[in-house]
């Protein structure tokens, strides 16, 4: 059986046979991936030879710091190192996804039909844990729609087949339930204003925000409301519109909050809104929707992996704390030596996973984003018992304006 098909039977597979699967095969699944990955990508295979690194070796939690890996950085367009970590002809490339919008300097990353697929089915299983997948009626999704999103990215590069990466973590909510994406084009409108200035293009974009509220207040009494996306429009949106005009609503248990992106601080790419804290949005979402702590979860990932990780909201910690699924291992280093750190400490985050890579090269990826890691990948979470390491996202290092996936357009004129 080949690693392809392996990952098609794992698409086929339950949640749980998947889990399974990964408990018992991920270290031998690891050996056989960092082997291909270094013969089908010139410069990984450069890195494994400077490391004297030993493909014949036996893997295991132990020896996982050795295991050579890459800069996101490598994968920037003006690098111009990422064809180097293609592993596939033009021919089997679905996509190049890509990371940003607004810099100009987007990640690019090759992805085959089956990393696709691979990536969309981790992500359900991730709302499913997290995201209340299993019950959602309706989502409200604060992101453009997909049409829109991959419209933009293929205007941030010339790179042939460009799409958005976010754009494939929206695409199973469609076929699951009602989705309703929050930021909208008014293309009449927008027209109207070439007219209107014609020495100065402006656009406008809009938030549907009436027919949120006139959804949530007609609901019927078994629909489950999922409010998802940017986190700076769904804290602003609540406090700047509904709070502010008075409009509340009771959802309670009927009723759930996914944040994902970061953002906290105000600032994501060159959308701008106030700093919070994630107790802000706890009280916000409680005031405003009548949702429950324990009803928000959080989604992480990034551009040049397959891994993604999901997270429940702690109030020991007034803080998202973030879990590593069964496919993926961490490593959290000191940014100064590069050395592992121990339960507590704050370093920068390795991910590492065989899986869902069949186009690219990132079976091992440091990114650039600070996190606490509470607990290894030996462990579980004390308060949800999920199996695993897991982590608090602290902030990235120097984040550079406008390079975030969810870096699409500048903040709101009209929310309404």
């Amino acid at each position: 059986m080949t690693f392809m098909s392996i990952e098609e039977n794992l698409i086929r597979m339950t949640k749980e046979e998947r889990a399974a699967y990964f408990n018992e095969n991920f270290f031998k699944d690891l050996k056989a991936t960092i082997k291909t990955v270094a013969d089908g990508s010139p410069f990984y295979k450069k890195l494994c030879e400077k490391a004297g690194y030993d493909f014949e070796q036996e893997l295991d939690l132990s020896k996982l710091a050795a295991v050579p890996y890459l800069l996101t950085k490598h994968y920037k367009e003006n690098q111009g190192i990422f064809p180097q970590l293609t592993r596939v002809p033009e021919n089997r490339i679905k996509y190049r996804t890509i990371s940003t919008a607004t810099s100009g300097n987007p990640s690019i990353v090759t992805r085959t039909e089956l990393d696709i697929k691979f990536l969309q089915t981790m992500s359900v299983d991730a709302y499913k844990d997290f995201l209340h997948w299993n019950d959602c009626t309706h989502l409200f999704n604060f992101v453009p729609s997909r049409f829109m999103l991959n419209m933009v990215a293929k205007r941030t590069t010339t790179q042939p087949k460009a799409a958005s990466f976010v754009y494939f973590f929206n695409q199973p909510w469609e076929r699951h339930c009602n989705t309703t994406y929050m930021i909208q084009y008014p293309f009449f409108r927008n027209l109207w204003n070439q007219f209107r200035h014609l020495f100065r293009v402006e656009s406008v974009f809009e938030l549907k925000t009436k027919k949120m509220a006139e959804t949530i207040k007609n609901r019927k009494e078994d629909d489950f409301i999922v409010i998802g996306g940017n986190t700076i429009l769904i804290y602003n949106v609540a406090e700047k519109i509904f709070r502010e005009k008075g409009i509340t609503f009771d959802l309670g248990d009927h009723g759930a909050v996914g944040t994902g992106g970061g953002g906290w601080d105000g600032i994501k790419g060159s959308i701008k809104g106030q700093p919070m804290t994630k107790q802000d949005m706890i009280d916000k979402i409680k005031e405003v929707y009548g949702i429950p702590a324990e009803n928000v979860g959080d989604i992480y990932s990034f551009t040049e992996s397959s891994a993604l990780f999901g997270g429940h909201y702690s109030k020991k910690y007034k803080d998202q704390i973030l879990h590593t699924l069964p496919f993926v291992k961490i490593i959290v280093r000191n940014p100064e030596t590069g050395e592992p750190v121990k339960p507590g400490e704050t370093g920068t985050l390795e991910v590492i996973t065989p899986y869902g890579i069949n186009g690219f090269s990132s079976v091992a990826i440091t990114v650039d984003d600070f996190v606490q890691l509470l607990g290894d990948n030996d462990s579980a979470c004390p308060e949800c018992g999920y199996k695993g390491a897991y982590f608090i996202h602290r902030g990235r290092q120097n984040p550079p304006l406008g390079t975030s996936c969810s870096s699409i357009l500048d903040f709101f004129e009209r929310m309404h």
